[in-house]
């Protein structure tokens, strides 16, 4: 085992996922030019340009994070606090999966005394947003206690340019 090769690899990995300029100046292009983006349409712009769907997605959450865009959507309160929650992790894997004890913690804020309360929840959520959620066992024939949070955009979400974007 070669620590020092691991460690290159390493690095040429972040190097493989850094997003650069010309990233964000593809996704103010379709923001330029469309009267807001749902997700999968900036994927697919992404992809036409060969950028990887990790890279656009890290691109999207950064700018959020800029404000340089914002999204906008018919969205119930609670997959917006979540959402908010999600993209304030200052290093955000996708998909991510949750246990529910770890689930519990990360979101407190919705009030849930109990594990089991918040788990009814999530399953409501699954429902409502079948593609953002999804509950799973960790071990064949337990209960679901793995939560992945699988399209964190949702298809009712459309991005727009917000006024102050800074092309660097």
């Amino acid at each position: 085992y070669n620590s020092k090769l691991h460690q290159s690899n390493l690095k040429l990995a972040d190097k493989a996922l850094a997003i650069s300029p010309i990233h964000e100046l593809i996704l103010f292009n379709i923001l330029q030019n469309s009267d807001g983006a749902k997700y999968s349409d900036i994927l697919k712009f992404f992809s036409s340009f060969g950028v990887k769907t990790e890279i656009s997605f890290r691109t999207i959450v950064k700018k959020l994070r800029e404000e340089d865009i914002i999204y906008k959507g018919n969205l119930s309160s609670d997959y917006e606090q979540i959402l908010k929650n999600i993209l304030q992790n200052p290093k955000l894997e996708y998909p991510l999966t949750l246990s529910v004890r770890e689930a519990y913690k990360k979101f407190q804020f919705l009030g849930y005394k109990f594990p089991s309360e918040l788990m009814d929840f999530f399953k409501k959520l699954a429902n409502k947003y079948p593609g953002f959620i999804s509950l799973s066992p960790s071990k064949i024939g337990d209960a679901s206690d793995l939560i992945t949070f699988k399209e964190i955009f949702i298809d009712q979400i459309k991005f727009y340019k917000n006024n102050n974007w800074d092309l660097k």
